[in-house]
């Protein structure tokens, strides 16, 4: 567990480093903190052999022979994938590796990133807790509403490029 959450964290703070160094630097500091960072390894060895054995099980599964199915994120990995080329358990665990960052670090940063931008910008405070106020309850209910709070987070989304291709090359590898 502690490599699965300093992933997250390894991750985006590389990302952000990367991302703010010329292209010609980040190809060379990329190389080093590759070597430097494990957390993503340890999640990688630890996750293949049970991917492995599902693989197994699926391809012993698919000759008729009768197994139990899991009901599990693994399984639905499984399953997603086309019935004519499935997916080896590196891809598996790769996706699965994509799906916990995916989750883990898209709300927390879009928060991060939003407060931080409600600092930087304290004039969209009055109107966005008038609208909160206002709408909140209807908002719990409904799930519409709060357009100003969507447009703000959108925007501050949008100014913050966690999901640069430097972000993306780096978790897959």
């Amino acid at each position: 567990m502690a490599s699965a959450l300093q992933y997250i964290e390894e991750t985006i703070i590389c990302a952000e480093i990367l991302r703010l160094m010329p292209r010609f630097l980040a190809l060379l500091l990329r190389a080093l903190i590759k070597r430097c960072l494990r957390s993503h390894e340890a999640i990688y060895v630890t996750l293949l052999p049970v991917a492995d054995q599902r693989c197994l099980e699926r391809d012993t599964r698919n000759l008729g022979h009768d197994l139990p199915k899991h009901a599990d994120c693994i399984q639905w990995i499984m399953e997603s994938s086309s019935r004519k080329a499935p997916w080896s358990g590196k891809r598996v665990v790769h996706e699965l590796m994509a799906i916990w960052f995916g989750s883990v670090h898209a709300l927390t940063t879009t928060v991060t990133f939003a407060i931080h931008d409600l600092c930087l910008h304290p004039e969209y405070t009055e109107p966005l807790r008038a609208e909160l106020e206002a709408q909140y309850i209807q908002f719990l209910k409904s799930g519409r509403g709060l357009p100003l709070l969507d447009s703000f987070i959108k925007d501050s989304s949008r100014l913050t490029l966690v999901e640069s291709s430097i972000l993306l090359s780096l978790s897959a590898k």
